[in-house]
């Protein structure tokens, strides 16, 4: 599977804050591996792809993967500009990034811890998704937009 494969292949593109470089766990096909810093987790595949089909998968896409934010009621969607992230971060609790790239792998983080490095998280890729406590930020750099809505809920029948 091709996402497989590329998932987190340019970890060196996050912050120095967020990952190292480390020895490979015994009987790798590596020496060397990424891991995340104190405080930091860097999702697996199977990590990232759950959080995506919790998350940003629940809203209508757009042909780039965004979200086609025509679907999504205005009143359930906040918009702003970067302040926004800061305060979304803030809102305490674990915080998901996921940026545009499969090749950066997403992180865990606490976001609060985060606040003070919003435009290092944002200089990542041009387009990053937050996910905490039932809610999905976009930051879109093309759009120069930044909304946050409910995860909607999904019903089974």
């Amino acid at each position: 599977m091709i996402g497989m494969e590329l998932y987190g292949s340019r970890a060196d593109l996050l912050p120095s804050w967020m990952a190292k470089v480390v020895r490979a766990p015994e009987g790798s096909e590596r020496l060397l591996t990424w891991a995340g810093r104190p405080g930091i987790r860097l999702l697996d595949y199977a990590d990232h792809e759950q959080c995506e089909r919790d998350s940003l998968r629940r809203f209508p896409q757009a042909r780039d993967g965004c979200v086609d934010w025509a679907g999504v009621a205005d009143d359930h969607v906040a918009k702003g500009g970067d302040r926004l992230v800061e305060e979304f971060l803030g809102g305490g609790g674990e915080v998901v990034i996921m940026w545009g790239s499969l090749s950066v792998p997403s992180v865990a983080l606490d976001g609060a811890a985060a606040v003070s490095r919003v435009a290092e998280i944002l200089d990542v890729d041009a387009v990053v998704w937050m996910v905490r406590s039932g809610l999905l930020l976009e930051r879109n750099y093309f759009d120069d937009t930044v909304r946050v809505a409910r995860v909607p809920v999904m019903v089974s029948g």
